[in-house]
């Protein structure tokens, strides 16, 4: 691994820049309740080796830059995950997998790209001019933020629609969603969706 919490105790980092990067298993990890928090003024780098970049088995991992955040690897948040990625330098690559028994806390701004990995879901998600690539994968946000602003994007290599997005939300005040679709598919196909929670009003549909 390359960093792991297995006590109760919390293992916390505070530096300028912090690296991970894991040939084996995790990039972090947290087998017990004490979690991980990993704070830096300037850049986040993690990635994970034959494993989950981030791997939140029952303590909580948060993620806190004032720079950059680059996530290389999926996040399992089985407890509780929260990550910030801001400016266009910040990056996840990877699938997001909540279990019924965790949460996770995502946000992308400024021009912060997620590419899904894989089928995924995020407890909460803000998007304030964040990039959402679904790659061909299916991608749910329990409750996307008020006054969100993002750019949701397909494959552009794909020969046919594989991914849909559904982001769940109170309220569609100051809500922006640009959809990108590849010139060569058929814009009814586009599955990609904004959801009213309470009405099933679609905000956004290609």
């Amino acid at each position: 691994n390359g960093i792991a919490a297995n006590s109760t105790g919390t293992a916390s980092i505070d530096a300028q820049t912090v690296d991970i990067a894991s040939t084996n298993k995790y990039g972090v990890s947290s087998a017990n309740t004490g979690g991980v928090t990993i704070k830096a003024e300037k850049s986040i780098y993690i990635k994970g080796g034959s494993a989950n970049a981030v791997n939140g088995l029952q303590g909580a991992i948060t993620l806190d830059s004032k720079g950059t955040t680059v996530v290389d690897g999926d996040i399992l948040a089985k407890a509780a995950g929260s990550a910030d990625f801001n400016g266009a330098g910040s990056s996840l690559t990877g699938a997001v997998i909540t279990e019924t028994s965790g949460t996770t806390t995502l946000g992308f701004s400024d021009g912060a790209l997620w590419k899904a990995e894989g089928d995924s879901k995020v407890s909460e998600l803000t998007l304030k001019g964040g990039v959402v690539d679904l790659n061909n994968h299916n991608v749910t946000a329990v409750n996307l933020a008020n006054n969100s602003a993002a750019t949701i994007r397909l494959d552009a290599g794909a020969e046919k629609l594989g991914g849909s997005a559904e982001f769940y939300t109170e309220e569609d005040e100051g809500m922006e969603i640009k959809l990108i679709l590849p010139a060569h598919l058929n814009k009814g196909e586009n599955k990609i969706k904004v959801i009213i929670a309470d009405d099933q009003k679609i905000l956004a549909e290609g």
